[in-house]
């Protein structure tokens, strides 16, 4: 950058100083990058998002399992539990404590 701002030196020699300086300014404005986003913010950003998404487009929560012996019925309520999640955006470490809360009846005594 150095070099640059050199050679826009020497080619506003024959300008008055104040608008060398001008010029100067803008270029030290645009040779700057802009900010970046720290993680933190990327990441409440993402979580912002998510909230509102789960607002506006209210994904069906799933139906609770109550320990049907069915394995047709048992698969769908994982499917749906893992659908669900994936949509909201729960964190994997927190599926088996919610999904435990869609156990009633028979199911909620297992």
């Amino acid at each position: 950058m150095s070099a640059d701002l050199a050679a826009l030196r020497s080619h506003l020699a024959g300008l008055p100083e104040d608008e060398q300086q001008a010029v100067i300014s803008m270029f030290q404005n645009l040779s700057t990058p802009p900010p970046t986003l720290a993680e933190r913010e990327i990441t409440a950003d993402h979580r912002d998002l998510v909230r509102t998404l789960n607002k506006v487009l209210k994904p069906q929560t799933p139906s609770p399992y109550k320990g049907e012996h069915d394995a047709d019925a048992c698969q769908n309520f994982i499917d749906n539990q893992e659908e669900y999640y994936k949509v909201v955006q729960l964190d994997d470490t927190q599926w088996v404590q919610y999904t435990a809360l869609n156990l009633t009846d028979e199911a909620k005594s297992w």
